[in-house]
């Protein structure tokens, strides 16, 4: 098992989970679930079959990417098999494939995780785990993010994907004492787009301010705790 970084949650990931394994392997894409038939990955299966019978004769294992040929090791291999294994009789956990090796397990059961991170010979990566006193908070308080230092402006509004009207970019800028923004997110806004940007506000009346001028364009609204004040 290799040292694994550590990474404090500050808000639930996905709204629903406080632990986060990252990991990186070949068979990435083959974990996605939300392609296969009740998520039950027979297509994760279908591939460990076929490189068992590869490993078995003691043949180079390769993945086809593209144009290209992806060398896969066998603790890469092994990896893949033994989490597939555990997956099988796992629940409630969701994974989110990321480009080429990239994946991330989620889930509220932390010994899990841990579990499949000692199994994993080079897999893992990453481990993000609350702190002990924050969880409580984290799980009944939703739609909050835990800041190290108290917010000038505690309310954060993340844009979607719908075409934003570029002329709340001059009003961001001509109203700097309600909300901040960033060079890049007025920018983006003024060319009519603003997926994944986000604002902070200072009060419920702006953010209601906000929401009657661009409401169709908010895709979420979080709010900003001071982990400092946590049971004080």
């Amino acid at each position: 098992m290799i040292k694994l970084k550590q990474f404090e949650t500050k808000k639930l990931h996905y709204g629903k989970y406080l632990y986060k394994l990252a990991l990186a392997n070949p068979f990435a894409s083959w974990f996605r679930t939300e392609f296969q038939k009740g998520g039950d990955l027979k297509l994760l299966k279908t591939h460990i079959v076929k490189y068992q019978a590869v490993y078995d004769m003691g043949q180079p294992m390769f993945k086809r990417v593209y144009r290209s040929e992806l060398p896969i090791t066998i603790d890469e291999f092994l990896d893949a098999k033994d989490l597939y294994h555990q997956l099988l009789d796992a629940d409630d956990y969701k994974i989110r494939v990321e480009r080429w090796t990239g994946f991330c397990l989620y889930t509220n059961d932390k010994d899990f995780l841990l579990n499949i991170a000692k199994l994993m010979r080079v897999s893992a990566r990453e481990f993000w785990e609350p702190k002990t006193d924050t969880i409580d908070l984290l799980l009944n308080e939703k739609n909050i993010l835990l800041v190290d230092k108290i917010p000038e402006h505690p309310i954060k509004v993340t844009f979607n994907y719908k075409k934003i009207d570029p002329a709340f970019s001059s009003w961001l800028l001509a109203n700097k004492d309600k909300s901040t923004a960033g060079e890049v997110t007025i920018s983006n806004i003024s060319h009519g787009y603003a997926s994944g940007n986000y604002v902070f506000v200072r009060d419920e009346r702006v953010l209601t301010m906000i929401q009657m001028i661009v409401g169709h364009n908010i895709q979420r609204i979080e709010r900003l705790v001071y982990s400092g004040n946590i049971d004080k």
